[in-house]
């Protein structure tokens, strides 16, 4: 299993916007055959500052992520909510 932490920095303003479009690309990834889990957090001291925390199955099942419909969709257009682009850190587990 691998995890996947991806924060974003949503401009002022555009967090409702931002959630309406999560909203449907969580379910539908949650949905995909890899995914064991698909979390949005939000910082408790900065409410503009959200993290995607993501567990799949493997490295291919994410890869198949990337490019489904759903996510390229809501990639395209969280870009005009967010500060920069979301950061992708990519976690195995160490077994211990």
């Amino acid at each position: 299993m691998i995890t996947i932490v991806a924060p974003v920095c949503v401009k002022p303003g555009k967090t409702a916007e931002f959630e309406a479009i999560v909203a449907d690309l969580i379910k539908a990834s949650r949905a995909e055959a890899g995914n064991v889990s698909y979390d949005l957090y939000r910082d408790l001291e900065n409410g503009n500052s959200l993290t995607f925390i993501e567990n799949w199955r493997d490295r291919a099942a994410f890869d198949f992520h990337l490019n489904t419909p759903h996510f390229k969709k809501a990639a395209e257009q969280m870009a005009g909510c967010c500060e920069g682009g979301a950061e992708v850190h990519m976690y195995a587990h160490c077994g211990l």
